[in-house]
């Protein structure tokens, strides 16, 4: 008798273990909360540019189709004794993108033209322009001399004192 109720025991609790290990890989299979996903047609804004007019932040937007936006403005006037530098750059840079990775986790932006805004002073050519980005809904990072972050502008209204003067 002994050995028939250790035997159903131990059944019952492989059967538990079988439904509990299928119920969790279903539920991972279907909870996208994890994936990376680029939010279409809205501003990605670089940290530094948050609280600046909207007609002065550098920002990307995606969208569906496989193409974006990289609109940049800067400006920087250098004089002393023996130097003068003026810098006006304020473009949009029209790209292509493609997922690198079957999670979607990164794209690579591939230049394809470029619109001058007003105030532009002409001197940015770099028609080789392309950028790696690390994806997520909320946040994006590329990387150049250090990492580089942009909060998406629907959560950055989730964060409410980022960026305050």
């Amino acid at each position: 008798m002994k050995k028939i109720a250790t035997f159903v025991m131990m059944i019952i609790i492989a059967l538990v273990c079988t439904f509990t290990f299928v119920a969790c890989s279903n539920a991972d299979a279907t909870d996208d909360s994890d994936v990376a996903t680029l939010v279409m047609n809205k501003r990605y804004i670089n940290k530094n540019y948050v609280s600046k007019d909207t007609e002065k932040q550098i920002f990307y937007v995606f969208h569906a189709n496989g193409t974006g936006e990289y609109t940049y403005h800067y400006d920087h006037d250098y004089v002393d004794a023996s130097f003068e530098s003026h810098t006006h750059n304020h473009y949009i840079i029209r790209f292509n993108y493609t997922y690198v990775d079957d999670d979607k986790s990164a794209v690579v932006c591939f230049y394809d033209s470029i619109e001058r805004l007003d105030g532009d002073d002409g001197t940015y050519k770099a028609t080789t322009w392309t950028q790696l980005v690390t994806v997520s809904k909320n946040v994006l990072v590329t990387v150049e001399t250090s990492y580089i972050f942009w909060i998406n502008e629907d959560y950055l209204k989730t964060l409410p004192h980022f960026g305050e003067k």
